[in-house]
């Protein structure tokens, strides 16, 4: 301890004598409290001092030193510069402490770049919205612009367009935004107008809206300046939104984006795209065609058909009534004739004259209604519920003619007004036969 002691008083005589390799190691003495108390102020003092006459090793302490604020007020710039004056000396280990002090002056010039830059923005868009307020489109857009980033907005793409601490003190605010642009919009700025499309297509600041989003594409589009408001708009009348589809329109547009920007990639896959749908559009439209006209053409034979059979129809229903008509007149008039007969002619077969008179008038009407109803058969053909009936009545009158003749016991009149009638009913028959056939082709 004494030769410590002893080594510690020798070095501070030294260094107080101005031995400048004294006063370093007295000073990592103070640092490592080595035979002194440790006092890193002390060690930063003796440090300095050396360094004052260009000790490399004093230079390289104090770079650490002023870079931790070990001892002495943190001071980056201090701890570059004696970083910087050791490393010229050639004492290339202090690279790991003069790198750390230029990151955190980069990084201090910056905070300070940045609040100067902020104060700055400020100003300035004081004046841009003074300006935007008396009617400025360019103005207008920028105000915009400022609240729809906001000061903390990462597109480095949008920053580097205005300045590196764009839209200072503004926070991000789209309903903001909407007015400003939709001002400068309406004054024909073409980028609001592109804004404004795709603010009313996803909804920023504002309702979507398809129609609205349209028309302000297609106003920007119109402008005729740029590819990519052209490019969008083909892509809205391809998928038909906001308007209906229509792909030569989207085809005009797409072409008109190609010759503005030729070359790139994404407008040439759009224009096949879109060529292909047109063909597909065509050939759908072709087959359409083709299913409506055969479809019309059935409809025609269809109604064609049903006209004709409700035609027929009528018409069989007329001649069934002009037949069972005229085949009842028929055989009204053609039993009157053969009661006209039996009555004055009969009686040349009758030598007994016993059914003349009031049985012969019973006779008579009881055969007639017989024969009538044969007639009424015959003209009935085509009408199955007549037919039966007909039938049905002739057999009947034809039965009670033939009781009424045998229970009279006049055989030999019988037989004659068997013959008659007869000969009248089959007669009456063949006749109703022949006029359906002629009437039916």
């Amino acid at each position: 301890m004494s030769e410590t002691n002893e080594y510690v008083r020798q070095l501070t005589a030294r260094a107080e004598a101005g031995d400048a390799a004294a006063q370093a190691e007295l000073a990592a003495c103070y640092m490592k409290g080595d035979g002194v108390p440790e006092d890193h102020s002390a060690g930063a003092s003796w440090y300095l001092k050396a360094a004052e006459q260009g000790n490399v090793r004093a230079e390289a302490a104090l770079c650490r030193i002023f870079l931790e604020g070990d001892g002495v007020e943190q001071d980056f710039y201090k701890a570059r510069d004696y970083g910087r004056k050791a490393k010229d000396h050639g004492f290339k280990v202090v690279d790991i402490y003069l790198d750390r002090a230029d990151d955190q002056i980069l990084e201090i010039e910056y905070e300070e770049k940045r609040r100067l830059g902020k104060e700055k923005e400020r100003i300035r868009l004081q004046e841009v919205e003074k300006r935007a307020r008396e009617g400025d489109a360019d103005a207008q857009y920028e105000l915009g612009e400022a609240y729809h980033y906001g000061e903390d907005c990462t597109d480095s793409y949008i920053r580097s367009k205005h300045s590196p601490y764009f839209a200072a003190g503004i926070k991000k605010d789209d309903v903001k935004a909407f007015p400003w642009y939709e001002k400068a919009a309406q004054q024909g700025h073409l980028n609001a107008q592109m804004y404004l499309s795709a603010a009313y297509k996803n909804g920023y600041g504002v309702a979507e809206n398809p129609e609205k989003s349209f028309y302000w594409g297609k106003k920007a589009a119109e402008q005729d300046k740029d590819w990519i408001a052209m490019w969008f708009l083909a892509d809205r009348y391809m998928n038909g939104y906001g308007t209906p589809t229509d792909l030569q329109k989207a085809l005009y547009w797409a072409k008109k984006a190609c010759d503005k920007h030729p070359d790139d990639f994404m407008l040439e896959s759009l224009v096949r795209d879109i060529e292909k749908a047109i063909e597909e559009e065509k050939a759908e439209k072709e087959e359409t065609k083709k299913e409506v006209e055969r479809i019309r053409k059935e409809l025609e034979n269809f109604e064609k058909e049903k006209s004709e059979k409700e035609r027929r129809a009528k018409n069989r229903i007329n001649r069934d009534i002009s037949i069972e008509i005229t085949g009842i007149i028929t055989a009204l008039l053609f039993c009157g004739c053969v009661f006209l007969f039996t009555k004055t002619g009969a009686g040349a077969y009758d030598p007994n004259a016993s059914i003349r008179g009031f049985k012969g008038v019973i006779v008579n009407m009881i055969c007639i209604v017989g024969i009538f109803c044969c007639g009424t058969a015959s003209c009935s053909l085509l009408t199955e519920s007549v037919i039966k009936l007909g039938i049905v009545g002739g057999i009947a009158g034809a039965i009670a003619s033939l009781l009424t003749l045998l229970a009279m016991h006049d055989y030999p009149i019988l037989v004659t007004y068997s013959l008659w009638y007869t000969a009248a009913a089959c007669a009456l028959f063949i006749l109703m036969i022949l006029y359906k056939r002629i009437r039916y082709r």
